[in-house]
């Protein structure tokens, strides 16, 4: 009788980064006026495994956009999501409507 051999199946699990948008002062999700201030809500970011797996880590900018000249910040709450701000410290946002980039990426 041949010998039995344990396998292992792996099955690769992949992160992904939910953006939730943020209303300002009741106007459709992500619009801001320039004069939006500092700390206001931007977005909520979430990090799931795509096996339900806790997702344990934190969020960065990364390239090519980053924090679009550190005019966003983010902060992280006590259950792992992460809010995206406008930053205190930067430059501000808006001025004539404008489309701002910025790339986050979901670490753990």
């Amino acid at each position: 009788m041949p010998a039995a051999i344990p396998i292992t199946i792996i099955i690769p699990r992949t992160l992904q980064l939910i953006v939730q948008l943020a209303s300002y002062q009741g106007g459709p999700p992500g619009v801001f006026p320039e004069n939006a201030p500092g700390m206001t809500l931007i977005a909520t970011l979430t990090g799931r495994w795509s096996n339900n797996d806790p997702f344990v880590g934190s969020f960065q900018f990364i390239p090519p956009n980053f924090s679009y000249g550190n005019a966003y910040s983010i902060t992280m709450n006590p259950d792992n999501t992460g809010n995206l701000i406008i930053n205190p410290f930067g430059p501000g946002v808006g001025g004539v409507p404008t489309i701002e980039h910025c790339t986050i990426w979901a670490v753990q």
